[in-house]
């Protein structure tokens, strides 16, 4: 027989032992004030990749960028070795039995920038998971800005007519070859030459390789030949030299000696004996000062007559003595 019953309704009536057991099986629903003091669940863990060590900095408050300095202010700070300078170019000239206003001389700085590989998917310098190439500035750039200063008002003030030229894939000079300018202007003039040298050079952009977003944007288009495909033109050496060419061939001075001193930090496009050559063929002496850590490298594609820098900061104390070395180059370069 069964023991299930029927209830007025047409449903079975459950006993009262299999009551008390789906009772005691069932939650117990809480009132919805006991719910609300329930500590809130915890979210499912996260599917986003990790962030790096590098992205982890990368969010961190950046601080405010350094002041730029004036030209005034450059000139007080680098005024010692300024002096320095001069009294070795004016040294040598005596020596050779130079006059200054017979000189010309014309200095030029290569401030191509660089590229470097870093990981699309997950930011590292170096991995090779997903390697895109990226653009970065010269890191001696800044420290360039302390040679131009200190090696041309050492030209200046030994009285010495003098250009300047700024290049990249393209060439800027800041400065003709002509005469000192009055003393009284040196300031005003030298602050004119920064501020072009500055916007030169601030014309481009380059990304942030710690950045999420440009991460992902390159992950998104990826492809194998992203790993070498250059971000970086290659420094305009050929049109630098037309550059100065022109300049001597326009200003032909009072027939005395034309030096030419060069300061890079990345290999030339092409080897520069000829360069050399071609220069010395107008009576241009030329010197070179490879800078940084690629300098041994590159100091046997640069002139006979080539030193080596290890950063910018020894540049700027290598000026006068190279201007140096050229007027003692040229004074052999007469007596042969």
């Amino acid at each position: 027989m069964s023991d299930k019953r029927v209830g007025s309704g047409g449903g079975p009536i459950i006993q009262p032992e299999k009551q008390q057991e789906l009772e005691t099986a069932a939650p117990v629903l809480q009132p919805q004030r006991e719910l609300q003091k329930q500590p809130a669940l915890k979210p499912a863990p996260s599917l986003r990749m990790p962030n790096t060590v590098r992205q982890m900095q990368h969010v961190q408050a950046k601080t405010e960028a350094p002041l730029r300095e004036t030209a005034a202010m450059m000139l007080q700070r680098l005024e010692p070795l300024i002096q320095l300078q001069v009294q070795e170019i004016l040294a040598a000239m005596e020596k050779e039995n130079m006059k200054p206003e017979d000189v010309q001389a014309s200095v030029a700085f290569n401030i191509v920038g660089r590229q470097e590989q870093v990981c699309a998917a997950c930011g590292r310098i170096g991995h090779d998971f997903r390697p895109v190439m990226f653009a970065k500035a010269n890191a001696e750039i800044e420290l360039l800005e302390e040679d131009f200063v200190v090696s041309t008002q050492a030209l200046a003030r030994a009285g010495v007519s003098y250009s300047a030229i700024v290049y990249d894939e393209e060439i800027l000079v800041l400065r003709d070859m002509g005469k000192p300018g009055e003393a009284g202007k040196a300031v005003q003039d030298l602050d004119l030459e920064l501020q072009r040298f500055r916007a030169f050079k601030n014309r481009k952009t380059f990304p942030d390789p710690a950045n999420r977003e440009w991460l992902s944007q390159k992950m998104a288009a990826w492809r194998p030949e992203h790993a070498y495909q250059p971000v970086v033109g290659q420094a305009n050496d050929l049109g630098m030299f037309e550059t100065q060419r022109k300049i001597y061939a326009d200003n032909p001075g009072r027939g005395g000696p034309k030096l030419f001193l060069l300061a890079t930090s990345v290999a030339p496009t092409t080897g520069l004996q000829g360069q050399e050559f071609s220069l010395k063929k107008m009576g241009v002496v030329s010197t070179a000062i490879a800078v940084g850590k690629a300098g041994q490298a590159i100091a046997g594609q640069l002139f006979e007559e080539t030193v080596i820098a290890h950063d910018a900061h020894d540049t700027r104390e290598m000026v006068g003595g190279r201007i140096a070395k050229l007027v003692e180059m040229a004074a052999e370069q007469e007596v042969g």
